[in-house]
């Protein structure tokens, strides 16, 4: 099903999604073309006081040995984190930070920069890591998921999003500290 609006970060009515926890998200055509390189940026804010697994925002489809894209979500079995994943074929790469489920409307940026990868929240870098090589101009075909993502597993959608997310941008480079502040 698809999120109901919500009032956004910026108050505006109806300018956010709402995602029930459950069923519902927000997925582009498959086989949209995101050929990022070796650099990309996502951005967006989120509000969420769920304290479970979540994709956020994801293009990645679950398949571990044949996947190419990314997640950002709260994973994490004991403690959830906020996770950054960038994924190759199997060779995978995490950025992870503390988890910010508050109930409080959050800035969330995740940056490819060649082999760094870094996450910011609410302006600030949270963590970074040098990660494996991955190949450049790598596939990044698959849909753009929001709120959920598709487990080829599973065959289903899988961590549902409780919570609200707005001003989502995907960028196809690599944004600076000084532009996420």
């Amino acid at each position: 099903s698809v999120p109901a609006p919500a009032e956004g970060i910026f108050g505006d009515q109806a300018g956010a999604m709402q995602f029930n926890g459950t069923s519902d998200g927000i997925q582009t055509w498959k086989g949209r073309d995101f050929r990022f390189g070796q650099r990309f940026s996502a951005q967006f804010w989120v509000k969420t006081s769920a304290d479970k697994e979540a994709y956020w925002v994801s293009t990645s489809s679950g398949d571990v040995a044949h996947d190419r894209g990314w997640d950002v979500g709260l994973f994490g079995n004991d403690s959830r984190e906020l996770v950054f994943t960038v994924t190759n074929g199997g060779t995978q790469n995490q950025v992870k930070c503390p988890p910010p489920y508050d109930g409080a409307w959050h800035h969330v940026t995740a940056v490819r920069a060649d082999d760094t990868y870094l996450l910011f929240v609410d302006g600030a870098l949270c963590s970074s890591v040098a990660g494996s090589p991955l190949s450049d101009g790598y596939d990044l075909g698959n849909m753009l998921q929001i709120g959920h993502r598709y487990h080829h597993d599973t065959g289903g959608n899988i961590h549902h999003l409780e919570g609200q997310l707005d001003e989502l941008i995907v960028f196809n480079r690599a944004l600076t500290p000084d532009e996420i502040e």
